[in-house]
């Protein structure tokens, strides 16, 4: 009796772990807000334990992130898509101020030359794109 026909696996290429590797870095990065965010209010109860069990899972969480993007350093982006998408997940390395902006002066030109890489020009809701800005 022969084995039943089974579809065989689908090989996974370079731009499917940077897209992958990209959709865990922000992941990590919007969790490592929110345990920030927690930490934060558990500050303001004056709940010092609490905070800092917040404050340990960001520091693992940034951690794990920095190796990620290590990884994904190491990893070209051979597509608009790609390129949009790594992009998107160094941003994260640039600490942005409640505006959006960079925290700090030096990290402006890295932050614009990614924001302008991870944008969508065709997107009409995002007024950095020649379709907003009409």
């Amino acid at each position: 009796m022969s084995p039943p026909h089974t579809r065989a696996p689908r090989r996974r290429g370079p731009d499917d772990r940077l897209t992958a590797l990209c959709s865990l870095v922000l992941l990590l990065q919007r969790e490592t807000n929110r345990a920030g965010a927690l930490e934060r209010r558990a500050e303001s109860l004056g709940d010092l334990g609490t905070a800092g069990r917040h404050h340990a899972r960001q520091v693992e969480l940034v951690q794990r992130r920095h190796q990620l993007i290590d990884q994904l350093c190491r990893l070209p982006a051979t597509t608009p898509a790609t390129r949009r998408a790594k992009s998107a997940a160094l941003m994260t390395l640039v600490t942005v101020d409640e505006r959006g902006f960079p925290e700090e002066a030096d990290d402006l030109p890295l932050w614009s030359a990614l924001r302008d890489l991870a944008a969508d020009w065709s997107d009409p809701t995002d007024p950095a794109s020649p379709a907003g800005a009409r």
